[in-house]
C-alpha cells in the first residue's frame, strides 16, 4: 500500500503539482480513501488560507479534528443512553471484604 501511495506522490511531484487520478472501487469510493465529495469539504472547512489546499498546519488542525470526533463516537457507541425520561445507570462494583493481615 505505501508503495501505490509513493508511486501517486512521485507521480504528483513529475507533473508540476497535477494530481495522479486515485483509483475507485465500483461504487465510485476510492479505493483508499473517502468520497471524492466528502473530501473536498474537509479541505474546504480547514483550508484557513483559502488556496485550495492544506498546508501542514492546517492538516494537522483536521487530523486532530477527526481523531477528536472518532473518540466521542467510540465513547457513545460503548455506553447506551438511557430511554427518554430515565436516569442513566449507573455501575458500581460490588462492594468487598478485604481481608485483615493476620497477627493483628
Amino acid at each position: 500500500m505505501h508503495e501505490r501511495a509513493a508511486g501517486r506522490l512521485a507521480a504528483h511531484a513529475a507533473s508540476g503539482g497535477t494530481p495522479a487520478p486515485a483509483p475507485t472501487s465500483a461504487t465510485g469510493v476510492p479505493a483508499h480513501g473517502v468520497p471524492e465529495q466528502h473530501a473536498a469539504r474537509a479541505i474546504a472547512k480547514f483550508d484557513k488560507n483559502g488556496d485550495g489546499k492544506l498546508d501542514a498546519g492546517e492538516l494537522v488542525a483536521m487530523l486532530i479534528a477527526f481523531r477528536q470526533q472518532a473518540k466521542e463516537k467510540l465513547a457513545a457507541s460503548q455506553s447506551p443512553a438511557p430511554a427518554s425520561g430515565q436516569q442513566p445507570q449507573t455501575h458500581t462494583a460490588p462492594a468487598t471484604t478485604i481481608p485483615s493481615p493476620s497477627g493483628n
